[in-house]
């Protein structure tokens, strides 16, 4: 469906993940920085930095492709 073809993660991964994941990487997918995410979300960048490397860990975890845009401020914990 229309997530699948946004992130390029199948159904079958997106099941691995809730819907705050998925929202992350929707935004990611379409190409939002920290700051827009940290806006739209009503937090600050540094949350969404940590949520991203929540998310990565996550998604290597899980054996998922991880998103171009995870990128190098999303450090493994």
């Amino acid at each position: 469906e229309l997530f699948a073809d946004l992130t390029g993660i199948t159904i079958e991964e997106s099941h691995l993940f809730n819907e705050s994941d998925k929202m992350m990487m929707a935004f990611i997918a379409t190409g939002a920085d920290n700051q827009q995410m940290a806006i739209l979300l009503n937090t600050s960048v540094e949350s969404v930095r940590v949520r991203k490397s929540k998310l990565k860990k996550k998604m290597m975890d899980g054996g998922v492709k991880i998103l171009d845009g995870m990128g190098e401020d999303a450090p493994i914990p």
